[in-house]
């Protein structure tokens, strides 16, 4: 992890950009932490089904352990 240009917000603004191509914004956001940002959407949503969470951090692993 100790290499110039890896560090957090390099790893967050990766797995956004992976995450983003299952097009569920609303799991992306919850597995980053932004419950409530700024979107009357996210406040007024209960829940969102682990199926949704699981899809996303599956693809996000799928590309990181792709054989290339």
């Amino acid at each position: 992890m100790k290499r110039p240009g890896v560090n957090f917000y390099g790893l967050r603004h990766t797995f956004r950009t992976i995450a983003d191509e299952v097009s569920n914004r609303s799991a992306v956001g919850r597995i980053m932490g932004r419950e409530n940002g700024g979107d009357i959407a996210t406040y007024n949503r209960e829940q969102i089904d682990d199926d949704c969470l699981q899809r996303v951090t599956e693809h996000v692993r799928s590309w990181l352990f792709a054989t290339r």
